[in-house]
């Protein structure tokens, strides 16, 4: 019975594996195994592990615990991961034990244990017929020795996207777009074999920057399916929103600055907005960057809280880049799309599935007129419709997209 090794780096990551998980856990338990690969994160609190650990009795520990099949190991896991990453009381000894614990991680003594034979030993171990990645360069962690260790023994790398890309254009981040390189992709996630991708039109895009079409497979996206929505909201306990005031609750999702975004423009924007004697204004940075730019810290209020907590509570979300707006659809929020923030072009705006804004003066109109109710939705129910069939159900509505995945990976495997 060959086995799926899933491997995930970030939280965000896991946030896209999570309904795929499920899936697999629910069919195939004796088959699934899920670790991270990033030993820097703490793996004890986060609410998609409790929840599949809670329904499932699933264990999730680090790739470098799975198999540990020499003293050496044995002793370099329990330093790292029991002794060196237990709690402490006081934060000077936390500290000190961190730092030992990183340095554990970035020497040779860990390159020499975690090799191509320990990765070898490992896949006949379990019987690994296939690992799920996210896309990520093999130059990050131990990918290179997983890729050399899979190439051996032909075992297929399969990613899964690590989140939703919703600009249409090619070159999207400020060196690729000076670069202009049409096969970086290829350089960077070359290793893995086989791709999943959400829509024909980011098949295509990937293929304009280096991966063969071939090797990807349109599948929809299962993290903003309707269906996973709706559970996930059950997971963080999110409960419809009553609460009512005079002011108008808006929510600006920012993004990394290193995605042809024009900061002046934004932060001159929400400065207006936050002026406005109505608006109770909240920014929530990306959760893989910092805020666009420092002068934002002076603006509103910035909060880390879940973005889905965020959008329940708003009246108004004001995106320019990031995915989560697909929860705001699900959750019948106003969207509103700043089309001047990005040089990008965006999947919403090509749809016409947003209140698209080009100026400060468009922008403060369309909240002046949402504030008295003096407005028209610019942008219709159906043409969200269409936007989500095409780049999250992959043109198969009512669909469950997890399953397609998971029946994917598996004949992936069988093949």
């Amino acid at each position: 019975m060959k086995k799926m090794l899933y491997v995930f780096r970030e939280f965000n990551d896991l946030d896209h594996m999570t309904p795929v998980l499920d899936q697999a856990l629910t069919l195939h338990p004796e088959e699934t195994i899920i670790t991270c690969i990033n030993p820097n994160l703490d793996l004890k609190d986060d609410f998609r592990l409790k929840y599949l650990q809670s329904k499932y009795n699933v264990k999730v520990q680090y790739i470098y615990d799975l198999y540990c099949n020499s003293l050496g190991l044995k002793l370099f896991s329990r330093v790292t991961n029991r002794i060196l990453f237990s709690k402490s009381a006081f934060s000077i000894v936390a500290s000190l034990k961190q730092k030992l614990r990183n340095k554990l991680y970035n020497c040779r003594l860990k390159i020499k244990l975690f090799n191509e034979l320990w990765f070898q030993s490992l896949i006949q171990k379990h019987n690994i017929g296939a690992v799920i990645v996210d896309y990520g360069s093999k130059h990050k962690f131990i990918y290179e020795t997983i890729s050399n260790a899979c190439h051996v023994h032909s075992i297929p790398i399969i990613g899964m996207p690590h989140g939703m890309d919703a600009t249409t254009n090619n070159f999207v981040s400020d060196v690729t777009h000076l670069k202009q390189d049409t096969g970086h992709l290829e350089k960077t996630w070359g290793w893995i074999n086989n791709f999943i991708v959400a829509s024909e039109g980011i098949k295509q895009k990937y293929s304009k920057e280096g991966l063969p079409l071939h090797s990807m497979k349109v599948l929809g996206n299962p993290r903003f399916a309707k269906s996973w929505h709706d559970k996930y909201r059950s997971i963080i306990n999110v409960h419809p929103s009553n609460i009512k005031g005079s002011k108008l609750k808006i929510i600006f999702f920012d993004h990394g600055s290193r995605y042809r975004v024009n900061t002046d423009n934004i932060y001159a924007t929400l400065k207006s907005i936050d002026q406005l004697p109505y608006t109770d204004l909240v920014i929530k940075p990306h959760t893989r960057e910092l805020l666009s730019d420092h002068r934002l810290t002076s603006v509103g209020r910035t909060s880390s809280e879940h973005s889905i907590h965020l959008i329940n509570w708003a009246d108004v979300v004001i995106n320019h880049l990031s995915s989560i707006v697909f929860d705001a659809y699900h959750l019948n929020k106003i969207f509103i799309y700043p089309n001047y923030f990005t040089e990008n072009s965006m999947v919403w705006e090509k749809y016409n599935a947003c209140w698209a804004v080009s100026n400060i003066n468009e922008m403060i109109d369309a909240i002046t007129s949402i504030h008295t109710g003096k407005y028209q939705l610019p942008y219709r129910q159906k043409h969200v419709d269409k936007l989500l069939n095409d780049q999250v159900y992959g043109n198969q509505p009512d669909t469950n997209i997890s399953l397609l995945y998971l029946n994917h990976i598996k004949s992936i495997i069988n093949t």
